[in-house]
Formats: C-alpha cells, structure tokens, sequence
C-alpha cells in the first residue's frame, strides 16, 4: 500500500518578508501575530541586562596592559551571545541581516545596534498584535453580548 500524503489547509499567518531600507537583497522574515514573543521578551530582557552590564566592565576595566587577545576573546563572545538572544526572541536569525557588518554593540542613533533592532522590530509587533486583539475581542463580544444584555439579566432574575 502507498503512503498518501494528505493536505491540511490552515488559515494561520506564516511569516511577511520585510526589506531593510528597502534593499530587495536585504530581508528578514517575521511572523508579527506571534504572541510567543511576550514569553521569550521575559526569557531573553536578563540575559541582555547581564550582557550589557559584562560588556561594559570589560570596557571600564581596560588598561594598556591588558591581554589584548583575552579583551578580544570577551567582546566577540558577548557579541555573540547578543546575536543569539535576539535571533532567539524574533524567532528568526534577523542579526544576520540587520547586523551584518558590525557588531551588536555598535552605537546607532545614540543607543546599541541591538537595541535599535529590537525597538524597530518589537514595535511591529506590537502593532499586530494590538490589532489582532481588538478584532478577538470583537468577535467575543458578538458570542457573550446575548449572556451579557439587559434581557438575558432579567430573564436570570
């Protein structure tokens, strides 16, 4: 007997491809319903305080003696583990593109690079979901308006 592989249609958003300054070749790809997000925002928001704060000992603790290549050796690692809690939080390895030619530390408009792709990206989100949320509560209201009138009270009572 064959193996049959069967269709299953879903209305379920998938990910909107998103340019980066409207380079074409330059895109990430989000799904901004993603409630999931507001978990992982509580998961990754310590880590990156602990990175920052890491990061900016290892910066207010340099001398000219230090081992240049332990200093080296710190920095590419939080560097590193900046990239992944934010590709983590977005679901998506979005530093890949939005960082591609520096570091998450770089200084952009006067705030990290990390942090000027998490505002911009998270702001998104928090459009979508916004939205999707109103239009839930107004199809609930649609479904309780009956338990919840004036009528259906007295009725009750």
């Amino acid at each position: 007997m064959a193996n049959t592989t069967n269709n299953i249609q879903m209305n379920i958003s998938d990910k909107t491809r998103y340019t980066i300054n409207g380079n074409k070749e330059k895109y990430i790809e989000l799904n901004t319903g993603d409630v999931g997000i507001i978990a992982r925002m509580g998961e990754v928001i310590p880590t990156i305080n602990g990175l920052v704060d890491k990061y900016e000992n290892l910066i207010g603790n340099t001398d000219d003696e230090q081992d240049f290549m332990a200093f080296s050796k710190a920095f590419s690692d939080i560097d590193k583990e900046l990239r992944d809690v934010t590709n983590l939080l977005f679901d998506y390895d979005v530093c890949s593109v939005c960082a591609s030619g520096g570091s998450m530390l770089d200084m952009c408009n006067g705030e990290y690079r990390f942090t000027e792709i998490i505002t911009t990206l998270i702001s998104m989100y928090q459009d979508t979901i916004s939205a999707e949320a109103k239009k839930l509560i107004s199809k609930m209201k649609k479904h309780t308006d009956k338990y919840t009138t004036q009528d259906h009270q007295k009725k009750k009572g």
